[in-house]
């Protein structure tokens, strides 16, 4: 036990976080987790009690659908969901494309709300914790509005990549976000597949942004009219959150 650490806790939550990343069976799970195979069936035993896990028939184990009630929980703590899931929908819609709630939780990017109208797809309740934020559209649309040691923070646990997503250089990123916190949109082109992910801001009452809304562009979508579509989307969410542009604006004005 290393301080107030209780290690039966942690090698069972350490069987969550491998199953997260695909089924295993007793054998891959005692290894993972570093105890022998009895230890390792014990904790699974408990698990499968409180339904956090699921045994196959093959003999594997998965995330069970205990899990979707934590989910659940984490996801009713961001109001926002509920207030966003219409507008989404109408978006997905209107764009033929996926479209993403995300917001950060400490240093990480986590999506909040998945929607994709097109298939058939309802809404996706589960949180995935995405972790970097700054190759993704809407990452950078919070990074830009995040406060300076959550940004240096999370550049800290996830350095840049020069060349990934066109990201050039720490400065060339940095004008990035100054760009961001201007127009309150992010665009990331991919030169290889010509898709565009394009993001923008969504404010609370009190102006601050809190999460970001995300679309990608499709082949009978331009990314003009798709941008055009995000933003509106993403000013009647703000707006439903008890967001006035108007109030921001003279706020702003009488600050000057």
């Amino acid at each position: 036990m290393s301080g107030t650490r209780i290690q039966s806790v942690g090698r069972a939550l350490s069987i969550l976080g491998h199953l997260v990343r695909g089924p295993k069976n007793l054998s891959e799970l005692s290894s993972l987790i570093g105890i022998g195979a009895a230890g390792t069936l014990k904790l699974l035993r408990t698990l499968l009690e409180y339904e956090l896990v699921e045994k196959h028939d093959n003999g594997t184990y998965s995330p069970g659908v205990g899990c979707c009630a934590l989910a659940r929980s984490y996801s009713e703590k961001h109001g926002i969901c509920s207030v966003a899931r219409e507008e989404m929908y109408r978006l997905s819609n209107q764009t033929g494309s996926r479209t993403v709630l995300a917001t950060l939780d400490g240093l990480d990017q986590v999506n909040l709300l998945c929607v994709d109208f097109h298939l058939g797809i309802p809404a996706d309740e589960i949180p995935l914790k995405v972790g970097p934020a700054w190759p993704q559209a809407t990452g950078r649309v919070l990074l830009a509005f995040a406060p300076a040691e959550v940004l240096e923070g999370h550049l800290d646990k996830y350095p840049l990549r020069p060349g990934v997503r066109g990201v050039e250089s720490p400065e060339q990123f940095s004008k990035l976000l100054t760009e961001i916190r201007a127009g309150g949109l992010a665009v990331v082109r991919l030169e290889e597949s010509g898709l565009h992910f394009i993001a923008a801001a969504i404010r609370n009452m009190l102006g601050d942004v809190t999460a970001a809304l995300g679309a990608h562009t499709t082949a009978e979508h331009p990314p003009e009219n798709q941008i055009e579509l995000v933003l509106r989307a993403a000013e009647r969410i703000s707006q439903r959150l008890g967001h006035s542009e108007s109030e921001r604006k003279e706020k702003s004005s009488d600050g000057q």
